[in-house]
């Protein structure tokens, strides 16, 4: 086993480091998958790209985002594993039918990207699968597809035979069909954003770390920068209150025969996870290239890391999970590492505004981080937003 990240884009060439000093009107200050959306959404409003600078200290991607699973779906991402129906009845149907669209806005807003910047990231629209273990599980299930219905979004519950006849993991008993998501190379899709970007005429500087932001003037090693308005979208480079930064462990199998995907009703490629309750989970896809992607994670940690050592706990976790989804298979893992991500206590992505400054919680490539980020430039602008009661709500 390779204790190595799989994700690779060996087509990508990085911008060089600033030098000098310049202006901008928008600084945005980390490029993951937060940080490449703050940037286009500013572009859909209206700013101009001569306006917008974007720092990577290290490459795009280098940090959570280029090491996360790939998995695109519209379910909320936040610590306690709760899932809409616990949403809603905090928040109430209205609201949390429109978070629910917003994280349909943001999945529509990345296939354009990918179509309109001829994306080469092995992009293809899957559904997810949300299993269940048992009967206690079920019922949770069937109250998040009744969340759902009340959001005008319809979902599948399968039992039974329309189980069987969909997911070969004997392990589990129902699975309720979300809508259809995208399977990702996630550092070809960062990587992929920040190339258009540049071409639309945003300054993009990699390599380049922020030392200090202060009275409109952020200082690098080589350069400075005058701005007006500055996201920062580092995810556990803020270290901010109110975020934990867990670790979490993916593992990728050798290619499998497409008669194995067959008999464990993977041909179709659906995504899956079994995150039901206030408990770790573990999740799966089948990539591109046919090979079976595995996830597990439950350390919380107060260091501030962005990649760790392959947690060898979490891949033989990994391999129990395997042989207790389809015990009548063995799978041999080619490549395994960990990594660190950044997600806040609340139900909701951590999104601080100030006088010319917005936070946004930038780990992970889960959509709702990409709803923070519209959310956290909206109100950069000045804008009223659909979510504001949400985050009102979630301070």
């Amino acid at each position: 086993m390779r204790k190595a990240v799989f994700w690779e884009n060996p087509r990508y060439r990085s911008t060089a480091a600033l030098e000098g000093d310049i202006e901008t009107r928008f600084l945005i200050v980390g490029g993951g998958i937060t940080g490449v959306m703050c940037a286009w959404y500013l572009l859909q409003r209206g700013i101009s790209p001569r306006d917008i600078v974007l720092l990577e200290a290290r490459t795009i991607g280098d940090g959570s985002t280029g090491r996360s699973a790939g998995i695109l779906v519209t379910e909320p991402e936040n610590e306690q594993n709760v899932w809409w129906d616990v949403l809603e009845k905090k928040y109430g149907k209205k609201l949390i039918a429109s978070y629910q669209r917003a994280h349909l806005d943001a999945l529509h807003a990345l296939k354009q990207l990918i179509v309109r910047g001829h994306i080469a990231c092995d992009a293809e629209a899957h559904y997810m699968l949300i299993l269940a273990r048992d009967a206690a599980a079920a019922k949770v299930l069937v109250k998040d597809h009744e969340a759902r219905r009340h959001a005008g979004i319809n979902t599948e519950v399968l039992t039974g035979r329309s189980y069987a006849s969909e997911f070969g993991g004997c392990g589990y008993i129902a699975a309720e069909r979300d809508i259809e998501g995208l399977s990702v190379n996630p550092l070809a899709l960062v990587q992929g954003i920040a190339i258009y970007l540049r071409r639309k005429g945003v300054r993009v500087f990699e390599h380049t770390p922020l030392v200090r932001a202060l009275r409109g003037v952020a200082k690098t090693p080589r350069g400075s920068i005058d701005f007006e308005k500055v996201i920062y979208a580092r995810g556990m480079a803020e270290r901010l209150r109110g975020m934990d930064t867990f670790i979490t462990t993916i593992a990728i199998t050798h290619p499998l025969p497409r008669r194995t995907l067959r008999a464990l009703r993977l041909d179709d490629r659906d995504m899956f996870c079994d995150a039901i309750g206030n408990q770790p989970f573990h999740y799966g896809k089948v990539t591109k290239h046919n090979r079976l992607l595995l996830g597990f994670g439950d350390i919380v940690t107060d260091k501030n890391v962005s990649e760790a050592k392959t947690h060898m706990p979490h891949v033989r976790e990994i391999l129990r999970f395997l042989k207790r989804v389809f015990p009548t298979h063995a799978f041999t893992i080619d490549s395994a590492w960990s990594a660190g991500y950044a997600i806040s206590r609340s139900l909701v992505p951590l999104v601080r505004i100030g006088t010319g400054t917005a936070v946004v919680n930038g780990s992970g490539i889960q959509l709702s981080s990409i709803v923070a980020a519209d959310y956290a430039v909206a109100k950069l602008l000045g804008k009223k937003h659909a979510l504001d009661s949400l985050w009102q709500k979630s301070v």
